[in-house]
């Protein structure tokens, strides 16, 4: 069920049911003449292209004319898209290109991403269609503007009962919004924890910036990292490295016969980047040779398993997505 809602407003009208998810809630002023100053309703508009059949109340009908419902007008329409989790209601193609996914969808694939890749995906890329810093930042704009309205809407006198039912279901969208952001950045942290030397060689500069501008750590990754690895280092050598020889105590020394790429035998873990991986082509994509030589046909909406290191630039080029 939908957490957001559209309060008539009138009394005695009827109330519209759930509307689409892909608008928040947004406070409203009740009619002019409405004699309490701190009225408000949650207004959620039905001519959004995501609708799944709900919105405000279907239009009424007297003596065969079809009157549209009155909507008093908004105030603060910042609030869209959704913070529903739901996936969007398919739409008849048009020209041009598709109209760009909520915040809280991106965010969504960003999360299957970063769990499905055996490497840390980069935090920022202006060169490819990897922008988690503008997924997270407007999620976090879009939780935080939820819940102002909410607190004003929760310590308003003149809420009825029944919207404080319907505004506890707002919060539970704001909480699962809240939770995926959280999943999502501890999933980015745990490959931190699991090669801090690796990925404070790749982004220990003060920028953090890659090849092209890309950003591989958020500012506040780069800090924890950095702080992660000093504890780690300070721990290893109390505890083991100070009681061996000088020429044993280094945490970033290679294997001698290390292969380029590999942390077998070394001290510097690494991920793997031969791991396979799951993706969908979101475009024809050419073929691909294998490492046994066999090739493989992308296709636009084909699913494979595949090598990461074999498919890193098309998921990073945004011609195909990790599921």
């Amino acid at each position: 069920m939908s957490a957001f809602y559209s309060l008539s407003d009138d009394e005695d009208g009827p109330v519209a049911g759930p509307s689409s998810p892909s608008m928040l809630a947004t406070p409203r002023r009740n009619k002019p003449n409405d004699s309490s100053a701190a009225a408000y309703a949650l207004e959620s508009p039905s001519a959004s292209p995501f609708s799944r059949g709900g919105g405000h109340a279907g239009p009424s009908t007297s003596a065969g004319a079809i009157t549209p419902p009155r909507r008093p007008p908004a105030y603060n329409r910042g609030l869209s898209p959704s913070l529903s989790i739901r996936g969007a209601a398919p739409t008849a193609p048009g020209p041009g290109p598709p109209p760009p996914l909520p915040a809280i969808t991106r965010l969504q694939k960003a999360w299957v991403a970063e769990r499905s890749c055996p490497e840390l995906l980069p935090w920022s890329d202006p060169n490819g269609s990897l922008r988690c810093d503008e997924v997270v930042d407007e999620v976090c704009a879009q939780v935080e503007q939820q819940v102002s309205i909410l607190t004003l809407l929760s310590t308003d006198e003149a809420t009825s009962e029944e919207e404080h039912l319907r505004l506890s279901l707002v919060q539970l969208d704001v909480e699962r919004a809240r939770w995926l952001l959280r999943a999502f950045l501890r999933t980015r942290l745990s490959k931190l924890e699991e090669h801090p030397q690796h990925y404070l060689s790749l982004a220990g500069d003060d920028d953090g910036g890659g090849p092209g501008g890309a950003m591989l750590v958020s500012p506040l990754e780069r800090a924890y990292l950095r702080k992660y690895a000093s504890i780690r280092a300070t721990h290893f050598n109390t505890s083991i490295l100070d009681y061996l020889p000088e020429s044993l105590r280094g945490l970033a020394d290679d294997a001698l016969d290390e292969e380029p790429g590999s942390s077998a035998g070394g001290m510097v873990s690494r991920p793997d980047a031969q791991g396979p991986v799951f993706i969908r082509c979101i475009e024809d994509c050419g073929s691909l040779t294998m490492a046994d030589g066999e090739t493989v046909q992308l296709v636009k909406g084909s699913v494979h398993l595949l090598s990461w290191s074999g498919v890193r630039a098309l998921v990073r080029a945004g011609r195909a997505e990790l599921v």
